[in-house]
């Protein structure tokens, strides 16, 4: 419609013009200047449309078959008429499948962007008006502040006091930019890195939770081996059935290849009564004892005493330097 406008052909495509037959020889502008602007009309439509998908060849029949004894070439209005009947239908079981469709649109966590939910609910409300539907501002806004999960509590409970207000009432463009700051809060830092840099360069050390080392039994990292789901044929890769190699290192002789259980070193050390065990960190009893590890971060930039100033990302109940 806004190229219909800037092209002259608007009225055309409503029907708000009456164009003259082809059959019809006519000498006033006012009509040679409808039948030039239906052509146009009728040749933008065909050549708009992407015939190489399949919707686009259905779009493009529908305009082609839109011809009249009285316009054999193409009747604009028509193709326009047949267009909106098939894309934006104004019947009682359209707009109540809109209304239904505008209903189940909620925001169903705090990872998915406000921003792209809002966009898709007020192009709904703009085919339920079209359709013939009644929607205001307040009930759009009604729906928004009702369809948000529990992280937006906060603001929800700010915003709601300014609905319906006659002084500063609530709009769309501030429950939008409310919402964008929110969901910037909530995803701020989110990367899944066990490390990063600052803005002025230091290290810093990023606490994730859960263990911090390679499982004993499957090698993955972040779980201890009582802990792994591809225990007793878990169903993975590495499982306890022997059918894939572990991958994972040592705990006792840091070898890559076998666990701690398994090392030939320990075996031969304990079967020598050997008092040092080199290479081990931690005395490992069983494969389910796991090297607990810390993440730390030293300031070497600092111009008082660096050695002494530590960041710990504290998971730990023990902690070794």
């Amino acid at each position: 419609m806004a190229r219909a406008k800037r092209k002259g052909y608007k009225d055309v495509l409503l029907g708000n013009i009456t164009v003259p037959a082809e059959s019809d020889k006519v000498t006033d502008k006012a009509l040679i200047s409808a039948r030039k602007a239906n052509n146009t009309a009728f040749e933008d439509l065909l050549l708009l449309i992407d015939g190489e998908q399949a919707s686009g060849r259905v779009a493009f029949n529908i305009v082609r078959g839109a011809k009249t004894s009285e316009l054999t070439d193409g009747d604009a209005a028509l193709a326009w008429k047949r267009l909106s009947d098939k894309y934006e239908p104004k019947s009682a079981p359209s707009r109540l499948a809109l209304k239904n469709e505008f209903n189940s649109k909620v925001l169903k966590n705090a990872n998915s962007d406000p921003d792209a939910w809002l966009t898709e609910l007020e192009d709904l409300r703009v085919r339920l008006i079209a359709a013939g539907s009644k929607m205001d501002d307040d009930e759009f806004l009604e729906h928004v502040l009702n369809s948000l999960p529990k992280d937006y509590e906060i603001v929800v409970s700010k915003l709601e006091d300014r609905l319906g207000a006659e002084t500063d009432p609530l709009t769309i463009e501030d429950v939008r930019s409310a919402l964008n700051l929110k969901y910037q809060r909530l995803t701020k830092g989110k990367g899944g890195s066990n490390g990063a840099s600052s803005d002025d360069g230091h290290e810093t050390a990023l606490f994730a939770g859960g263990f911090k080392g390679n499982c004993n039994n499957c090698g993955e990292w972040g779980h201890k081996g009582y802990q792994c789901p591809k225990k007793n044929g878990g169903g993975g890769e590495n499982n306890n059935s022997g059918s894939r190699k572990f991958s994972g290192k040592c705990h006792y002789c840091k070898k890559v290849g076998h666990r701690a259980f398994e090392c030939q070193k320990k075996k031969a050390d304990k079967g020598n009564n050997s008092s040092e065990r080199s290479g081990a960190a931690i005395d490992d009893e069983s494969e389910d004892d796991e090297l607990e590890l810390a993440f730390m971060a030293g300031d070497g930039k600092s111009t008082s005493n660096p050695k002494n100033l530590w960041i710990a990302d504290s998971g730990n109940s023990r902690h070794l330097t």
